[in-house]
């Protein structure tokens, strides 16, 4: 029996429930430099989270310049099994076809923003604006933000009922 009844209380185990993160990914700012490239006037966005790197969550194609709006929500069933402390955040710029600066990759693709991001404690919900800090050369340096809101949720399985 997966959850017991005892005098109107109901106890869970640990095994009839499971842990979601909800993710909601709603804009970046003060992405590449606008300065940097005058005659660009938009780019192409998109984010890559995880909290386990062998199950990642992207967001569709934004365009901005420098301010990227997604506005899209996402759950991720985390395993109770490991450790999981951190949402791992990329914001990864497309370019245009036709326009491949030389900081752009051969595939077009280039990393313009990465964030570790704390995860809220169970039953909590954190919003807020967190720095990104740029891939260059051998370290980083900060460069631009990324607003994002957390939601940790314990979601109690219900328990199997056989039909007789």
């Amino acid at each position: 029996m997966a959850a017991l009844t005892q005098k109107n209380k109901q106890v869970v185990r640990e095994e009839d429930f499971e842990i979601d993160l909800d993710v909601s990914i709603h804009y970046a700012e003060g992405l590449d430099n606008p300065n940097t490239y005058p005659g660009v006037r938009s780019r192409y966005y998109k984010v890559i989270c995880w909290v386990h790197p062998d199950d990642q969550y992207e967001t569709h194609l934004a365009q901005g310049l420098p301010n990227p709006v997604w506005e899209t929500k996402r759950r991720m069933e985390l395993d109770k099994s490991l450790d999981i402390r951190f949402l791992h955040v990329e914001v990864l710029r497309y370019n245009i076809p036709g326009f491949f600066p030389a900081t752009c990759s051969s595939s077009g693709v280039t990393v313009v923003g990465r964030a570790r991001i704390p995860l809220p404690k169970l039953s909590h919900k954190k919003s807020g604006r967190h720095g990104l800090v740029r891939p260059e050369g051998d370290g980083c340096r900060a460069d631009g933000h990324i607003g994002l809101t957390l939601e940790m949720n314990k979601l109690v399985i219900p328990p199997h009922r056989s039909f007789r």
